[in-house]
């Protein structure tokens, strides 16, 4: 005491002084009890964060925090406000403690010192501002005060009203009351130290100023629930605030201090409350104040998001719980903004948790008025937060932001399909009112398979779907397609129809209408052009279910009734001189400019054409149609005089039965999934190669044909073999033409071209002479 007289000291300064040198102590130390971990987190004006473990000294070691700056633990690693940590720990005079070994982690029960602090209640609160030598805090105690509490009622938002307002009066944060023997006025208390603090790092001065102050007032943590220091604008302070989790203490810089959505950001960190997400940014939920911190002295006026209102306990009168997974629940949600208005009797709710998956969601009206008039982000929509499981520390995630008529489907909730649904939103009443639905949906989680498109249909659709997948056609509905292929021709048919265009439903297109007027389907065409149409069709076009093949007879499709019966010649008594208009006035190596308005005209042709070309045309008759049916037709009625080209309906089969064979194909492994026949619907979907099947379904029952096809019922170049045989240079030299034709009683044939010469006469008349074309 004398020292300090001479000094010029007063008594109280000199204790002061003396409580600081034993707390500070003149050298290096080693830990006597374990200290409880803390968790900093700080905040960066550019939205960026940065965290630290430090640890809360025992007592009996003095008072403050050290930090671990060659120590660096994981975030998540221990429990804030309630882990230890022992063992070989040296700490320096500036509060750095090393650790040497492998130090001991244990849990601390409740004590004066664990923080795990209550969120409902009042809170007592003291702010602390600094003066150094050659810096001090800006604003002064009045104004800090002010700022914080709203003393005067002058600042109508801050940390007292913030709080009050957004618990509906359940958490207040009150100034600690006045000391005038301490120094403490409406809150607020002056630390003085006697040196230059302006080139210090945060940290450092953090532990003076906290070491004098406990000098002061004796140890912080069991007098004031929280304390706030209000930090010079030091260059080393880089952020603009952080604060401890389940802790009593909070750092401002400067200004900061003063701006309620950092007060309010910084406490939240005190009582338990991690950071709002959005997406994968740190902050980005702007729903409520656990996300960004903004430099206005004001604003904005919003609160906490509703997985921060559902863990800090407030509104439980007025919250519901969903678990889908056994029952739906329909109900009206109310912002919390007026909580009041809502009627004693009423059902209404401010919260609803979803339960019953490995996370929890969160659904609440994010109503833009009163206390929430500021909201940043999502102002009068229904916003949805999920966060895991508990009520414990942990960040939550906005995920769904929704207007009226908005939905947001959880893909895998426990493995099943589940849908939050705004029925409506009313903002014209009083309170504002969100209608909503939780259900789980009937089909299954991942729809609905791996494959076979980038987005199947969600139903079949009155027709199979404008667009079933990107291949193999943009519409298989009720016309064909103008391409049910690839771009180009297959390596099939080619010159002759092959022996089979697929592994279904036949080897050949069919065993009938004859044995063929080529190598395939027949050898040659029968004795007489038809001895019917009988009386009936023949055994059928189809079976009551899908055959082998589609039948020996492919009369009944795709016109809408087949003749009394097709014989085992594909064409009535007699073809024609010439062909009708369709498909084109001479066979040529592509089809025409276009295809007839119809596959076939309203009765058969007398003929297919003059004569076969050397490829199929753009419609190989080989193939049933361009777009195959689910099934043939319901049953074959009246009959043309002649079958069509294409011996099928419209709508898509399982397969096309004649397409391509497996080696054309892009997926080989789907030509063992082709049945031997066309089935009665085609697959859930198509696939990158012509499919299966156009949709999830077929339709309610094939459609009616078109009148007429695309452009191109098959693909966009013709097949390099005729349908009905190969050119006739293959069965008879050119130079023996005449002679041959002259034989055969049509001489007034043999000056035309010999691609137009009827190979099914020549070739018969070939056979009966014997002389194999020579």
């Amino acid at each position: 005491m004398i020292l300090a007289a001479l000094l010029g000291l007063s008594t109280a300064e000199a204790r002061k002084t003396s409580n600081l040198r034993k707390l500070q102590g003149n050298s290096d130390r080693k830990m006597k009890a374990p200290c409880t971990l803390v968790l900093r987190l700080e905040q960066f004006e550019d939205h960026s964060d940065a965290y630290e473990w430090d640890c809360e000294l025992d007592p009996s070691d003095g008072a403050g925090v050290v930090s671990f700056p060659d120590t660096k633990f994981k975030k998540d690693e221990f429990e804030s406000g309630a882990s230890t940590l022992f063992g070989d720990v040296t700490i320096d005079k500036n509060g750095k403690a090393t650790i040497k070994g492998n130090p001991v982690f244990g849990r601390r029960e409740k004590n004066n010192n664990s923080r795990n602090l209550a969120v409902l209640g009042d809170r007592s609160v003291l702010a602390i501002r600094v003066v150094g030598l050659d810096i001090a805090t800006t604003a002064s105690e009045t104004v800090i005060s002010e700022e914080i509490f709203g003393t005067t009622g002058a600042d109508q938002f801050n940390l007292k009203t913030g709080y009050t307002q957004c618990s509906n009066g359940d958490l207040n944060f009150l100034p600690t009351p006045d000391e005038p023997a301490r120094s403490i006025t409406n809150g607020v208390y002056t630390v003085f130290l006697n040196e230059n603090i302006s080139g210090l790092k945060n940290s450092e001065l953090q532990t003076k100023v906290v070491n004098q102050a406990t000098a002061d007032l004796g140890t912080l943590n069991t007098q004031f629930d929280h304390v706030m220091l209000c930090l010079p604008p030091i260059a080393g302070f880089g952020g603009i605030a952080y604060a401890y989790v389940n802790w009593y203490l909070s750092v401002y810089k400067d200004a900061w201090c003063n701006y309620p959505s950092a007060q309010l950001h910084e406490i939240g960190h005190n009582i338990g409350l991690a950071h709002s997400n959005e997406g994968t940014t740190t902050y980005a939920d702007q729903t409520g104040m656990m996300g960004y911190s903004y430099s206005s002295d004001e604003g904005p006026r919003q609160c906490f998001n509703n997985a921060k209102n559902w863990q800090l306990g407030w509104y439980a009168d007025r919250r519901a719980t969903a678990t889908p997974l056994t029952a739906s629940w329909d109900g009206d949600l109310v912002g919390f903004a007026e909580v009041n208005s809502i009627p004693a009797t009423s059902d209404q709710v401010i919260l609803l948790k979803v339960e019953g998956d490995d996370v929890d969601y969160y659904v609440g009206f994010n109503r833009k008025v009163g206390i929430n008039s500021g909201t940043q982000e999502a102002g009068n929509q229904v916003t949805i937060q999920s966060r895991p499981l508990g009520t414990g520390y942990a960040e939550s995630i906005l995920v769904a932001k929704l207007s009226a008529g908005g939905t947001y489907v959880i893909s895998d909730f426990a493995g099943e399909l589940v849908t939050i649904e705004v029925l409506s939103i009313n903002t014209a009443s009083t309170p504002g009112v969100a209608s909503v639905r939780v259900y789980k949906d009937s089909e299954p989680t991942k729809a609905p398979t791996q494959s076979p498109t980038k987005a199947p249909t969600q139903s079949p659709t009155k027709s199979p779907t404008q667009s079933p997948t990107e291949a193999p056609t943009k519409s298989p509905t009720q016309s064909p397609t103008e391409s049910p292929t690839t771009k180009a021709p297959t390596q099939s048919p080619t010159k002759s129809p092959t022996q089979s265009p697929t592994e279904a439903p036949t080897k050949s297109p069919t065993q009938s209408p004859t044995e063929s007027p080529t190598q395939s389907p027949t050898e040659t065409p029968t004795k007489a052009p038809t001895q019917s149409p009988t009386e009936a069709p023949t055994k059928a076009p189809i079976t009551s279910g899908p055959t082998k093949a589609p039948t020996k007879s492919p009369t009944g499709s795709p016109t809408q009734s087949p003749t009394n019966a097709p014989t085992k010649a594909p064409i009535t008594s007699g073809p024609t001189k010439v062909p009708t208009r369709s498909p084109t006035k001479s066979p040529t190596q592509s089809p025409t400019e276009a295809p007839t308005k119809a596959p076939v005209t309203s009765a058969p042709t007398e003929s297919p054409t003059k004569s076969p070309t050397e490829s199929p045309t753009e419609s190989p008759t080989g193939a049933p149609t361009v777009s195959p049916t689910a099934s043939p037709t319901k049953p074959p009625v009246n009959p043309t005089k002649s079958p069509t080209k294409a011996p099928v309906t419209p709508n898509p089969t399982k397969s096309p039965t004649t397409g391509p064979n497996c080696s054309s194909i892009a997926k080989p492994q789907k030509c063992r999934k082709i049945t031997s026949a066309p089935t009665k619907s085609p697959t859930q979907s198509p696939t990158e190669a012509p499919t299966i099947s156009p949709t999830k379904a077929p339709t309610k029952a094939p459609v009616n044909p078109t009148k007429s096809p695309t452009k191109a019922p098959v693909t966009p170049n013709p097949t390099k073999s005729p349908t009905t045989g190969p050119e006739c240079s293959s069965i008879v030299k050119p130079q023996n033409v005449g002679k041959l034709m002259a034989a055969f009683g049509k001489p007034e044939i043999v000056n035309k071209d010999l691609n137009h010469v009827p190979c099914i006469l020549l070739r018969s008349r070939v056979e009966r002479m014997g002389v194999n074309g020579h």
